[in-house]
């Protein structure tokens, strides 16, 4: 009985601390890079880009940087989501390990498909980078 109680108190103190640090307890990097997902598979260009931060750096499987910064992801994607209607990307797997997610992407772009991995590091509610590998 004590221990349920020490242990309820606990919990109750953390979730105090947590709505007064904000930016602390914010959403989860999973939830972060779900959020981006859902908006690339809408292809809404201006939702995908409020998910990354403003000095977001994008590098290829070469480690040669492609994108970088909200101008750079829009002027990469927004051409792309605009002429390509059955745009898609599934989820084969996914790995979270402290603040970084790793996807086994499947995409559906026109005619092809695209199989990858991406790397994103989140910090807060933004993804900060973001690293493909194919």
């Amino acid at each position: 009985m004590r221990r349920t109680l020490l242990f309820l108190l606990l919990s109750l103190s953390l979730s105090g601390l947590c709505a007064q640090e904000k930016g602390k307890c914010g959403p989860s990097p999973e939830a972060v890079v779900e959020r981006q997902l859902e908006a690339y598979n809408a292809r809404d260009i201006d939702a995908f880009i409020a998910t990354y931060s403003q000095d977001i750096e994008v590098y290829n499987s070469k480690g040669i940087l492609t994108m970088q910064g909200h101008a750079g992801l829009r002027a990469g994607y927004e051409g792309f989501f605009k002429k390509t209607p059955n745009l898609h990307c599934l989820i084969e797997n996914r790995i979270v390990i402290n603040n970084k997610v790793i996807d086994k992407e499947k995409v559906t772009a026109g005619e092809r498909i695209i199989h990858a991995v991406a790397v994103y590091d989140v910090t807060g509610d933004k993804i900060t980078r973001v690293r493909f590998i194919d």
